[in-house]
């Protein structure tokens, strides 16, 4: 295989790792706005 196409294919990957989805951009807000993430169990 050739190295330059491994290295971008990395480089690529390496990026998507990285970058958060919706679901972080929902989870960061949520915490900056002090709510829970998870749901709260039912009173009972």
């Amino acid at each position: 295989m050739d190295t330059t196409t491994l290295a971008a294919f990395l480089a690529v990957d390496l990026l998507l790792v990285f970058t958060p989805g919706a679901d972080w951009a929902y989870a960061i807000t949520a915490g900056l706005r002090e709510r829970s993430v998870v749901p709260r169990s039912p009173d009972w």
